[in-house]
Parts: C-alpha cells; structure tokens; sequence
C-alpha cells in the first residue's frame, strides 16, 4: 500500500507544482523560493542560518537514511532505490502551510475538492508508512535480540508503547 500511495503522492505533488507555478504571483513566489535575500541574511546573521541549515539538513537526512535502511534491509538484491502569493499568505508560516495554502489551491483547482480529498488521503499513508519506519526498528530490534516472532514483538511493543505513553497523555 505504501508504494502505489507514495508513487500516488509524488504525482500529485507534480500536478499540484504545475498548477501552481501557473497561478499569478507565482514568479514572486519562485524568487522567493531560489534567489537569496542578503538583508534578510545579515539581519539573522550568517552563523545562525547556517546553523540551522545544517541543523535542518542533519533532521532531514537521517530520517531519509534512516527510513531507507530500514525498508531497505527487506529488499532483495533485484530491487533499487510557490502558491503562498497567488493566495496572499506568508511563506514563514512554517508547517500550517499545509492546511492554509493547499486547501486554497484545490478550492481553485479544476477538480480542486476531489484532488484535495487524495492528497490528504496520500498524506496520511505517507504519516503512517513514517510511523512503521520509525517503530520497525524497535521490532525488528526484539526479533533478533528475543528471537521471537514478529506478531509476538509487535504486541509486546505496542503494550509496553501505550503504558510508556500514558504519562504523556494525561
């Protein structure tokens, strides 16, 4: 399922970039995505962007390695491996993008409702096949170390992840 979605994904993510790069204030939107702002970079100060690049790129890259080794441990050797100112929203809001921008990109979207439904269906199987990665390596963890069997790890780990999530719950 987490193949056929992230490929669904992806082409979505296409479509959604050309339709997007065809809004008007999408040229704003492209410089302000590629060309650098220098008064912005002496105002923060160049030490601290690129410590948070790095910072940034560090996060980023060992998820990416991470998730790859995981699922990739599995495979065979036969397998490898701008809208913001058309709507007059900020670039900085972070995060909230996703639920700010995107829904006014499908509102104008030809099919804009049914592209909107898949994309955040896509979302969530991207959210889930993260969450397999990150836990597959505490299964796989006790089959090798308990030499148990995968359906025996997953219901020890899910009781001992749900009583060591309580506290955090309440």
């Amino acid at each position: 399922v987490s193949k056929v979605m992230m490929i669904a994904l992806l082409v979505l993510i296409l479509a959604l970039a050309v339709n997007s790069i065809l809004l008007s204030g999408a040229g704003e939107g492209l410089k302000f995505y590629l060309v650098p702002d220098f008064e912005k970079v002496s105002e923060i100060g160049i030490g601290n962007i690129v410590s948070a690049a790095m910072n940034q790129s560090f996060f980023t890259l060992s998820l990416g390695i991470a998730a790859m080794e995981i699922f990739g441990s599995y495979m065979t050797k036969d397998n490898t491996l701008p809208a913001c100112f058309s709507y007059g929203v900020e670039p900085d809001q972070g995060p909230a993008l996703i639920f700010i921008t995107l829904p006014n990109v499908f509102v104008n979207m030809a099919g804009g409702r049914i592209w909107g439904t898949l994309f955040f269906l896509f979302m969530t199987f991207a959210c889930f096949s993260t969450i397999i990665a990150v836990f597959e390596n505490i299964i796989s963890f006790c089959i090798d170390m308990f030499k148990i069997s995968r359906t025996k790890s997953v219901i020890i780990n899910a009781v001992i992840i749900l009583i060591a999530s309580l506290p955090c719950v309440f």
